[in-house]
């Protein structure tokens, strides 16, 4: 591959102080990517195969920049593909799901993408043999709010849209600082305790579990003012099952409810007719929510975790958060981070959402 770096490019990455691209050369770019890795090219990707765990997610970062439809070659089926909701922005976006669940080197070297995006958890199962054969990766986390940044940063470089990353860097900023601000302003300790659960019907029996303490959800818990009261049990690595002992002996002010299937409001009913569940805190006080979820639930590593971390701080501080019209603040993300005209938010995308 053959590139040369556009001079703008380079202006921008300097002014904003961002070290993720730089030149090396006259015809070659250098990403720097979550693992500190430097990746070199000599042209901008054109093909860009995006596999591996949570490729729904990066998908979703990855359509926030124009180019994504024409640039974006395969990508691996998942359950929670939220394809509907592309397809409003990439008519022939159900061509590209050309790449079948935990699919190896071997399906996607076939495709010969000039780059392949992938969490950083993928890097031993897939990335070293993509590297093996010289398919470049690049891989991003998102698992923080300080990552969402970073990562925002390398996608909109390898996009060669440095420009639109900072613009929706700055949103994301905007929005989280003014929510931080009327934290401090209007909180009073002491913060409540928070309980985030997935919830899984398994042969007519809910089997629950609570995010690594090093997850989105528990640094959104966190920074909405509020004390994840899952952190410090030892609970790494992915989903950590809990039983209802376990959540009793918690106790925790709140509890919010997450499926990922869309089926957390049907199971929020039944646990409300759980004599058990209705001797907790939260039961009888009314505090027992389901995180919001449209195409796609509001808490996770996808560009709707402002919106979720919006709605959470609004929840547990007993403050109004969102400006204004909470439904013209839904709108306006859509508009401004997917490019979505109103009119369609209001009739495709508010008729997915479900909130209570």
């Amino acid at each position: 591959m053959k590139k040369s770096i556009i001079g703008l490019f380079v202006l921008i990455v300097v002014l904003s102080g961002c070290n993720i691209a730089e030149p090396v050369g006259k015809s070659e770019i250098k990403i720097t990517d979550a693992l500190e890795r430097e990746v070199t090219f000599d042209t901008f990707p054109e093909k860009i195969v995006i596999a591996g765990k949570q490729t729904p997610m990066l998908v979703n970062f990855t359509y926030m920049f124009e180019g994504a439809p024409k640039k974006i070659l395969a990508i691996e089926k998942r359950s929670q593909s939220g394809i509907e909701f592309l397809t409003i922005l990439d008519k022939g976006v159900k061509e590209k799901y050309a790449i079948e669940k935990g699919a190896g080197a071997e399906q996607i070297a076939p495709l010969t993408p000039d780059l392949v995006i992938l969490k950083t958890s993928m890097q031993e199962t897939i990335g070293e043999q993509l590297e093996m054969i010289e398919i470049p990766v690049i891989y991003v986390s998102f698992e923080s709010i300080e990552e969402i940044y970073r990562d925002v940063r390398i996608i909109g470089t390898v996009m060669n849209e440095s420009e639109r990353a900072e613009e929706i860097i700055k949103y994301f900023q905007a929005v989280y600082e003014g929510v931080k601000k009327t934290i401090f302003d209007t909180k009073t300790e002491p913060k409540d305790s928070v309980l985030m659960i997935q919830a899984l019907d398994e042969n007519q029996k809910y089997v629950f579990s609570v995010p690594s303490e090093k997850w989105l959800q528990t640094s959104l818990v966190e920074e909405a003012g509020a004390i994840p009261i899952w952190k410090g049990g030892g609970f790494s690595g992915g989903w950590n099952e809990v039983n209802f002992e376990q959540i009793a002996a918690w106790d925790p002010d709140h509890i919010f409810i997450i499926n990922y299937q869309g089926e957390a409001t049907l199971i929020k009913e039944n646990l409300l007719d759980d004599p058990l569940w209705q001797e907790l805190d939260a039961v009888k006080n009314g505090h027992i929510q389901v995180i919001p979820f449209d195409y796609i639930s509001w808490d996770q590593p996808d560009p709707r975790w402002i919106l979720g971390f919006q709605w959470l701080a609004e929840q547990v501080n007993s403050v109004a958060i969102f400006e204004g019209d909470f439904f013209d603040q839904v709108s306006g993300f859509y508009t401004l981070i997917f490019n979505v005209p109103e009119d369609i938010v209001k009739k495709e995308i508010f008729q997915m959402l479900r909130i209570n």
